[in-house]
């Protein structure tokens, strides 16, 4: 069987081709001609899981251990520790993850905002954690201008032509003498190449910067490189390919 494309992050309210980790979405399809009928569960960090529909259940995929649950209105996915994801419809046959409830029952939750004024509440605007901290998400012309936490520590994000081009951290020391880190991004055909970290340290330099980043396997043998924020459990994460597809 042939690929099917099942989602295009070229127009990434984060940058074209970037997601954000653990935050995740799902796509519902009925009698589809080239998929049938399932539900695709997208985690924002470059995995994707296709959960065909038998009757009135959502089969498993080969070689994991979740389970999606239709409710009214919604989708609960839970995985082989006990968390729990929960999707609310936002239309279209799209689903944003609203809750992750961890087995212990610390519950992180998330709400969405139309940026880009397409009609869908599918951009992220408040992520409120177990404690009730808030990190908000601010956005310019439809893309993401910055993210501020709890604590009032900002990041800032530049875009060009559509791609993400630039970070600049939280100021490290306030009205110290160091400056907040800039993180410069450059790409190749929307390919990132490059992310120069400063001091002379780049992407190209793995070994320098493997505290910093992961590489995760995507499908059809890309990439997925992530690169951390502020301290969250959460990353942006970019995707050598901007289409996601599903076999």
């Amino acid at each position: 069987m042939g690929y099917a494309n099942v989602v295009n992050e070229s127009d990434s309210p984060y940058g074209a081709g970037w997601t954000f980790a653990g935050v995740g979405r799902l796509r519902l399809y009925n009698n589809d001609p080239e998929v049938g009928s399932g539900a695709l569960v997208l985690l924002g960090d470059g995995r994707a899981h296709w959960f065909a529909k038998q009757g009135n259940s959502y089969l498993r995929p080969a070689g994991t251990f979740m389970q999606l649950v239709a409710q009214s209105g919604s989708f609960l996915l839970t995985d082989a520790c006990g968390t729990q994801r929960r999707f609310e419809s936002i239309g279209n046959g799209w689903y944003m993850m609203t809750a992750r409830r961890e087995r212990w029952g610390d519950e992180t939750l998330y709400q969405y905002t139309d940026a880009d004024n397409d009609g869908q509440q599918d951009d992220l605007a408040l992520i409120t954690d177990p404690w009730g901290r808030e990190v908000t998400f601010t956005y310019s012309s439809g893309k993401l201008a910055s993210i501020t936490d709890f604590a009032g520590r900002q990041l800032v994000l530049g875009h060009s032509g559509g791609n993400l081009v630039s970070l600049i951290k939280p100021d490290p020391d306030g009205a110290g003498p160091a400056d907040p880190q800039q993180i410069a991004y450059q790409y190749l055909s929307r390919r990132l190449i490059e992310a120069d970290y400063g001091l002379g340290v780049t992407l190209g330099a793995v070994r320098l910067v493997r505290a910093f980043m992961r590489l995760f396997a995507l499908l059809g043998g890309g990439k997925v490189r992530e690169f951390p924020l502020l301290g969250w459990t959460s990353t942006l994460t970019c995707h050598d390919r901007a289409v996601t597809r599903h076999r």
